[in-house]
């Protein structure tokens, strides 16, 4: 007796296929960022980086080039950036941000790119706000900025987050007063849902800590009294931790060199001279003795003021090498932090910094373009507007200091801010949509399967041996 079969429906084969291919795309996706943070493990390694350079930088005065000249919005050159990052061990580039303004601001497309390269490249990405400027001059544009990376750039694959919180560092946030970043935080933040990482000036104010997730050190020129300033900053979170029963963050900055000469002139310049590399392993041995919940390196590109570890022309990838040693040479055992608190303020973070980070989206690879060397022509990015300035852009300067008397500030309601995307096109022209074949409406024929001529062989032969 034949037994009746199911015919083969031709509607479940996409489904089928889909899946299939789903199966094998994730089979084959990328390491999720920046695993080297388990429990125990090493902290974050970290690197300042920044995106604002144009051709007419590398006319000027400073003190070395990178190997191959770029513009900061030339996505071959990002995606070598963050290669060479994974290389050097650093798990994620904290890029100096404007906010999410696009006049004047090639920092925010720029970032649209790096995001997308970095979780290609399994490396993390974080913002620093930078307040030393003017992009971002009024609590109401900090509070734009802040939602902007709630809203529209923490649900990237690649962005940082410690125990689900993305962080955010925030460099030159003195110019605004320590009750006008309560009321922001209240308004902009009021569940301590992201990590906001304050930089320490030199003077030190442990009251920081009432409203921020952590410190961190920018500046650190001078050799003799960085050592000093690093344990100072130390202790001055390990205190305000013991004292309050919290667990906020301490990210120690390590410095490979530093030369602000064509910043400031011949005058009265600010050196650190690099020694053959002693002078970077020094600052790590600095760092490493505070005992850091992640270490922030100065920097990955910053050519102004010569704190690059970027492969160069004088110093090939002796740095990049350098840093990969260093980063693996500390265990960092750690020291065991109190229990975290919470407040209506600022939730205080978890003692894990594991990094979470969502699966990258399913998308095509794109085909790289070389960098053009010394030619002036960058090959720009599909995915946002190229933007050239008419003056090299540095380093930002130490923030100003806060004027005496200073009114608090009342946060007025932030607009939801929203980060577009140019159209598709290497020219930036809208692409022209294609017309799909309309599906057959109830009473038409359907369509046919053109798969069921190849499988007719196969029926064949399957009901023959069933005979």
């Amino acid at each position: 007796m034949l037994l009746r079969r199911r015919p083969l429906h031709c509607a479940r084969l996409p489904a089928a296929l889909g899946l299939l291919a789903l199966v094998l795309a994730l089979s084959a996706a990328p390491a999720l960022c920046c695993s080297r943070t388990a429990p125990g493990g090493p902290p974050l390694v970290l690197a300042f980086y920044h995106a604002t350079y144009d051709w007419d930088l590398w006319a000027t005065s400073i003190c070395d080039q990178p190997a191959q000249l770029y513009v900061s919005a030339d996505l071959a050159a990002i995606q070598r950036h963050v290669a060479e990052a994974r290389r050097a061990g650093i798990d994620a580039l904290v890029q100096a941000w404007y906010g999410p303004r696009v006049a004047d601001n090639p920092t925010d497309p720029n970032l649209t790119v790096l995001l997308d390269a970095a979780a290609e490249a399994g490396v993390g990405v974080a913002v620093m706000l930078d307040m030393t400027g003017s992009h971002l001059s009024s609590m109401d544009d900090v509070a734009a900025a802040l939602t902007a990376v709630d809203e529209t750039r923490a649900d990237h694959p690649a962005y940082l987050r410690v125990s689900g919180r993305p962080v955010v560092f925030l460099l030159g946030q003195d110019r605004f007063s320590l009750a006008a970043w309560e009321a922001l935080r209240n308004n902009v933040d009021p569940g301590g849902g992201m990590l906001w990482i304050a930089q320490r000036p030199a003077a030190g104010d442990a009251a920081r800590l009432s409203v921020f997730d952590g410190l961190f050190l920018y500046d650190l020129a001078d050799g003799v009294a960085e050592s000093t300033l690093v344990a100072a900053a130390a202790a001055e979170v390990r205190a305000w931790n013991n004292e309050n029963a919290a667990s906020r963050f301490w990210v120690a900055t390590v410095l490979p060199g530093y030369d602000d000469t064509s910043l400031v002139g011949q005058e009265e310049p600010t050196t650190y001279l690099r020694d053959d590399g002693d002078a970077y392993r020094e600052s790590w041995e600095q760092a490493a003795a505070t005992d850091p919940d992640w270490i922030a390196i100065r920097s990955y590109n910053g050519w102004p003021a010569c704190t690059q570890i970027e492969t160069s022309v004088a110093y090939g990838e002796t740095y990049l090498d350098l840093t990969a040693e260093l980063a693996a040479a500390y265990p960092f055992p750690g020291t065991p932090t109190p229990g975290p608190t919470t407040t209506p303020l600022t939730p205080t973070p978890t003692i894990t910094t594991t990094v979470v980070a969502a699966t990258p989206a399913l998308t095509a690879t794109a085909v790289l373009t070389p960098t053009p060397v010394l030619t002036p022509t960058a090959t720009l990015t599909p995915t946002a507007t190229p933007f050239r300035l008419s003056t090299p852009t540095s380093e930002p300067t130490p923030p100003a200091t806060p004027k005496p008397g200073e009114p608090t500030w009342t946060p007025s309601p932030v607009p939801a801010t929203t980060v577009g995307r140019p159209p598709a096109g290497s020219d930036g022209a809208e692409a022209t949509p294609t017309l799909l074949p309309r599906l057959p409406v109830e009473g038409a024929a359907p369509r046919r399967c053109s798969l069921l001529p190849a499988l007719l062989p196969l029926f064949v032969a399957v009901a023959l041996r069933r005979r």
